[in-house]
């Protein structure tokens, strides 16, 4: 039904594991953003079959920097927007699981929200949010993928330092797709309207 080009995740330092891909067929499943379907599915295959990494105690520079990509080459896919092959970049795999523990996110349910259908904004073109309403996943620029990142290091330092007073932007996942000739860059956040009350009240106080 399909292979993989390069089943190998690639980071600077710590990932180097052998990535199989499963349930592709749910690929087809989603016909309103195929796109961010194929992205979402396959950054969680990722992340599963690489969940046994331990997060470094302390980020070194290397770790702001580092990566995991992957090719996919599919065969016998019939429906014409999904394109026979595509490449998958995750930015800094580990440092957004730190970031994710950090604002109270699990792994099983930071993934598990990507299983189904994403739900349009309907104000914003370009945001999406899981089924849940827990996470927006929004398209960004390739400018402000160099900002962030060049930033990278000072936020994950104002989190570690002021995360219960924190009221920046909740950032748990920066990924690439190449799909169809062109670049793609998605962020995924926290959405800040369904941290419970309580939480928002001890903020403030």
């Amino acid at each position: 039904f399909f292979r993989s080009m390069s089943e190998n995740a690639k980071t600077s330092k710590s990932i180097q594991k052998k990535i199989k891909i499963k349930h592709a067929k749910d690929l087809t499943k989603d016909k309103s953003h195929p796109k961010i379907t194929l992205l979402l599915h396959q950054m969680s295959q990722i992340l599963r079959e690489t969940s046994d990494i331990p997060v470094p105690a302390v980020f070194l520079s290397d770790d702001f920097k580092s990566s995991v990509k992957m090719s996919i080459d599919f065969h016998g896919i019939s429906r014409p927007s999904y394109p026979s092959n595509y490449k998958i970049k995750l930015y800094a795999p580990l440092l957004f699981k730190s970031l994710r523990s950090k604002f109270n996110v699990s792994e099983d349910q930071f993934l598990n929200c990507f299983n189904k259908s994403l739900i349009q904004s309907k104000r914003w073109n370009d945001i999406y949010k899981s089924h849940d309403k827990m996470f927006w996943v929004r398209y960004i620029e390739c400018d402000d993928i160099s900002g962030f990142l060049s930033l990278i290091s000072h936020y994950y330092n104002h989190i570690v330092i002021y995360n219960n007073t924190n009221f920046l932007p909740m950032y748990v996942g920066l990924c690439r797709i190449f799909y169809n000739g062109k670049y793609a860059y998605v962020i995924i956040m926290k959405n800040p309207i369904h941290t419970p009350v309580a939480e928002k009240v001890d903020k403030q106080t």
